[in-house]
């Protein structure tokens, strides 16, 4: 296939784990926002009547065809820990700007074009426009620091991405602490294949608002990898002999807890080869706040993007309040702010 890192290994990023195959009954289930209406059961052939959703929030263009300002998707994480074992803190030091879903197909190819890095492209995958909102995979680890790099931006660490996932309160799921196999695109759900990013809102983290945390495709992280935890993919194998991580899960396996305990500390995770490529292989972005919104919202400023500033605080509430505040008081703040400000206070 074209596009391949010489020497690099592909396989399914699931391969070294177990796959316990689950059957859920079939169920409608409304997408938040009005975007539609999932149909879920047991079998492959199940799939979703609305493939073709576009998620406005997920689109590099908006319905105009000007630039859609990457603000629009994504959520405000604050600062803080939490702690999924005694003695082991999951932090965030941080305000950060997360990517509400998983990077897509389109996101890719837009963000691949202005990386200075030769990035693979997605067709090896499938054909783009017929998936623009498919989460994007097939990257090896370099690539995804690359594509992260283009647009201002880092991979989670593995202590971020915990607490984005469980909020402070280190939740077993994302949605709670109750196992619910209806809310992630996993074995339980039957479909065998990715699912549109946004398509599972009920999987959302009630902590931060950040969806598709489970399930789908796995994410890449960056280092440091925590002390004395290993990855659930490999309780059959032992100790993982990677020093890299992909965190929670993929439509090819089943549904796992953030973290467990079977006699060693656990997080949703599997171990790669930094070469790895896989079918369900992805990755999310974060940004420190404070300095991305300074750099960026002058160019939100223009009277015609009120509204839509508006709408991203309203996205954001109340968490982001206290930054917001403390930015608009700065001289010379950006109109962009305060909007954003005044549609997190509600």
């Amino acid at each position: 296939m074209s596009g391949r890192t010489p020497g690099a290994v592909w396989w399914p990023a699931s391969k070294a784990r177990e796959v316990l195959a689950a059957s859920t009954p079939t169920r409608s289930m409304p997408l938040a926002g009005g975007n539609g209406w999932v149909c879920c059961g047991p079998t492959a052939s199940v799939w979703l009547g609305w493939t073709l959703l576009l998620l406005a929030a997920c689109s590099s263009s908006s319905a105009d065809g000007s630039p859609r300002p990457e603000v629009e998707q994504f959520s405000f994480v604050p600062k803080g820990w939490a702690a999924p074992f005694v003695g082991l803190r999951c932090e965030v030091v941080e305000d950060l700007l997360v990517d509400r879903f998983e990077v897509t197909r389109e996101r890719w190819e837009f963000w691949r074009g202005r990386s200075d890095a030769t990035l693979a492209s997605l067709a090896d995958w499938g054909q783009i426009d017929e998936g623009r909102h498919l989460p994007a995979v097939g990257m090896t680890y370099g690539e995804a620091e690359a594509l992260a790099a283009a647009r201002g931006m880092r991979l989670p660490t593995v202590a971020e991405w915990m607490f984005i996932a469980g909020g402070s309160r280190a939740q077993s799921w994302p949605h709670g602490n109750i196992r619910r196999v209806s809310v992630a695109n996993t074995v339980e759900m039957g479909l065998g294949h990715l699912a549109p990013v946004g398509t599972f809102p009920g999987g959302a983290s009630t902590g931060t608002g950040v969806e598709d945390l489970i399930g789908n495709v796995w994410e890449w992280v960056a280092r440091p990898l925590p002390e004395r935890v290993e990855p659930v993919a490999w309780r059959l194998q032992g100790r993982s002999p990677y020093a890299l991580w992909a965190m929670g899960g993929s439509f090819q396996v089943s549904a796992q807890e953030l973290f467990s305990f079977d006699g060693m500390r656990r997080f949703n995770a599997t171990g790669l080869e930094a070469g790895h490529r896989a079918d369900d292989l992805g990755l999310r972005c974060v940004v420190g706040a404070r300095g991305y919104l300074l750099e960026h919202a002058p160019t939100w400023s223009q009277p015609a993007l009120r509204e839509r500033m508006l709408a991203v605080g309203r996205s954001w509430g109340r968490r982001a309040v206290p930054l917001l505040s403390r930015l608009v008081e700065e001289e010379g703040s950006a109109r962009a702010l305060a909007w954003l400000l005044e549609g997190a206070k509600g």
